[in-house]
């Protein structure tokens, strides 16, 4: 039994900055298999949190307790028989996994419906701290796409080395770098609250990126849902397409799942 999982990539931020390694070493990372069950008692949630290399691997399990018939259909038999399963059980219905690369700073999510579930794992069970500044953010390849979904204008962060910055800021008006003599480079974060001059600020600096003028090019705004959208100038894969193998009970295995997905990022 075979099924395709389709991954969407992520950003990942605590307290706006994106997540690290560092940043979770003196946590206490609740590691391996946690069941709950919701307040309401109509629902089960099963999750695993593990940590491998660079990775941190993640993986939800839903299911209801209602509703429950009173029998089952046995295609064995063609016939209707009596569903042994009680109020009190459930079936692991439904799949979605989460994958951290702290290398590239992505995050790989198997359904986008369950970013919300991801960020409470995060904060529950990585950093140990349900009131954590976790943000799980689109990001966009495509820079016109991105400027059109943009109603609220954010920020924009780049680099600099400082050698090649007279190009940039001949114009004193608009940047002054005397205060990095002596770096290597600088960062510059820039905040805007009106959106036309934001907008347009995000196509001048790309085509800065693209002439290797400026580096790490990172640009934030809000759409009509208020969400955080970012642009990140860099090199991934918007969307990764896995075959993997279900068992007999038409589940996905953890570990097969894992293991497809970073062979597929390091090939």
């Amino acid at each position: 039994m075979e099924n395709k999982l389709i991954f969407s990539t992520f950003e990942l931020y605590l307290d706006n900055v994106e997540l690290t390694k560092t940043a979770i070493e003196s946590t206490n990372v609740d590691l391996g298999i946690k069941t709950t069950t919701s307040v309401d008692k109509q629902k089960c949630m099963k999750t695993y949190v593990g940590l491998q290399n660079e990775y941190i691997f993640m993986s939800l399990y839903e299911g209801r307790f209602l509703p429950l018939s009173s029998t089952v259909f046995n295609r064995e038999l063609n016939s209707e028989q009596p569903n042994s399963r009680t109020e009190a059980e459930a079936e692991w219905n439904s799949q979605s996994y989460g994958i951290y690369n702290f290398k590239s700073k992505i995050l790989y999510i198997s359904n986008i419906n369950k970013k919300s579930l991801f960020e409470s794992i995060i904060k529950d069970r990585i950093l140990n701290n349900s009131d954590a500044n976790v943000m799980i953010s689109n990001i966009y390849k495509d820079v016109e796409t991105f400027v059109e979904e943009i109603s609220k204008a954010e920020k924009i962060f780049f680099a600099r080395k400082k050698e090649d910055q007279v190009g940039l800021f001949s114009d004193n008006a608009q940047f002054d770098p005397k205060w990095s003599e002596g770096a290597d480079s600088f960062t510059v974060e820039l905040k805007y609250s009106k959106l036309k001059l934001f907008k347009k600020r995000v196509n001048d600096f790309f085509n800065l990126a693209k002439k290797k003028e400026i580096s790490n090019l990172v640009c934030i705004g809000r759409g009509d849902d208020n969400l955080e959208k970012v642009f990140k100038v860099d090199t991934f894969i918007e969307k990764i397409s896995l075959d993997v193998q279900k068992n007999e009970r038409g589940l996905y295995e953890d570990e097969l799942v894992f293991s497809a997905l970073v062979n597929k990022l390091t090939s």
